[in-house]
C-alpha cells in the first residue's frame, strides 16, 4: 500500500468576506492596523459559529478585541483607540467607569468583605 502525502488544508476566509469590501482602502487600512484582532477573529472562527458569541457583534472583515475601557474610550490588543460612540454591551463589563467610580466600587468591596470578616470572627 502506497502511503499518500497529507492533505495540505486551507483556511478559507469564515465567514467569506463579500465582494464589496474586495479591494478597499478602508479594509486594507484596517487590517494593517488590527492584525492581533484578525489571529484572535481566526482563532474563534475554529470555536465559535462565525467567531462570535452573539449576531449584533458581527461585523467584517472581523471585530476587535478589546483590552481595556475608560468611559466613553476602548483599546483594543493592538493598541488602537475607539470612541464607544453606542455605549456597547461590553461597556459596563469593561470598567467604562471614571476612576472615583472604581473608587467607589472597591470601597464598597471592602467594606464587605471587613463586615463579612468581623462577622465571621464573632461566630468562632
Amino acid at each position: 500500500m502506497q502511503a499518500t502525502a497529507p492533505v495540505q488544508a486551507t483556511t478559507p476566509t469564515y465567514p467569506p468576506e463579500p465582494a464589496y469590501l474586495a479591494g478597499s482602502r478602508i479594509v486594507a487600512e484596517y487590517r494593517r492596523k488590527t492584525p492581533t484582532s484578525e489571529k484572535l477573529a481566526d482563532r474563534a472562527r475554529r470555536i465559535f459559529p462565525s467567531g462570535i458569541t452573539h449576531d449584533v457583534r458581527y461585523i467584517e472583515p472581523y471585530g476587535i478585541y478589546v483590552t481595556r475601557a475608560q468611559a466613553s474610550h476602548k483599546w483594543d490588543v493592538d493598541g488602537n483607540e475607539y470612541v464607544d460612540y453606542p455605549g456597547g454591551h461590553g461597556a459596563p463589563i469593561s470598567a467604562v467607569h471614571t476612576s472615583a467610580d472604581c473608587e467607589r466600587t472597591a470601597e464598597a468591596f471592602r467594606k464587605t468583605i471587613q463586615m463579612l470578616k468581623e462577622e465571621n470572627e464573632i461566630e468562632t
